[in-house]
């Protein structure tokens, strides 16, 4: 692997363009849409820009004159390759929809951080140099990081919860128990009531 000024620049230029669109998707899905209807509302945002792209740098061409639309093996690969895609949007969506854009973003990079892994293994290519080990370090860092910090305030809100809801308990408990004993003292001086109208008679 050798540097490219060009492909880093694109690359920080995808960044940004999926950080905004993780903040987006995470805005409307608080609007009440669901991820179904987010995942339909990418696709129909998406297909301009995707068509003006395949127009401008003379893709139609060489998608029309394809020769294997009719090879088995072709249909097969492709429509699994359209079944992932959708799903993975899908789970990208309601990942973004159920926690947040930063949560994604984190789950994001630690799955980038499993395919290095396994493209070191399986295809090699990576520059062995102390920049790129410190770089995998400091994505790990940060992934497992973050992670422990959300386990960590998702126990603390548990506990709180527990909190509440004892007190809560506690405070009907006790509310219970003031009910029952101005009952029984309206039934006490109810009684002593007819005691002194039956000895005045």
């Amino acid at each position: 692997m050798t540097f490219s000024l060009v492909a880093y620049a694109l690359c920080a230029i995808s960044n940004v363009a999926q950080s905004l669109h993780l903040l987006f998707l995470q805005r409307v899905s608080k609007n009440g849409l669901s991820p179904i209807e987010c995942l339909h509302l990418n696709s129909i945002n998406s297909l301009p820009f995707f068509a003006i792209n395949v127009v401008l740098f003379g893709e139609l061409g060489p998608i029309l004159n394809f020769p294997y639309y009719t090879d088995p093996t072709f249909i097969v690969i492709f429509v699994m390759q359209i079944c992932l895609g959708c799903l993975l949007t899908y789970l990208l969506i309601l990942c973004t929809s159920m926690t947040s854009a930063v949560t994604t973003t984190v789950i994001g990079g630690l799955k980038a951080l499993f395919q290095v892994a396994v493209g070191i293994i399986t295809l090699g290519g990576l520059s062995n140099n102390l920049t790129t080990y410190v770089g995998l370090s400091m994505s790990t860092t940060g992934v497992v990081t973050y992670l422990i910090s959300k386990i960590r305030e998702k126990m603390t809100a548990k506990s709180v919860d527990l909190k509440l809801v004892t007190v809560s308990t506690e405070n009907g408990n006790e509310m219970k128990d003031e009910n029952v004993n101005t009952e029984c003292d309206s039934q006490n001086e109810k009684a002593e009531l007819k005691t002194v109208k039956l000895d005045n008679v």
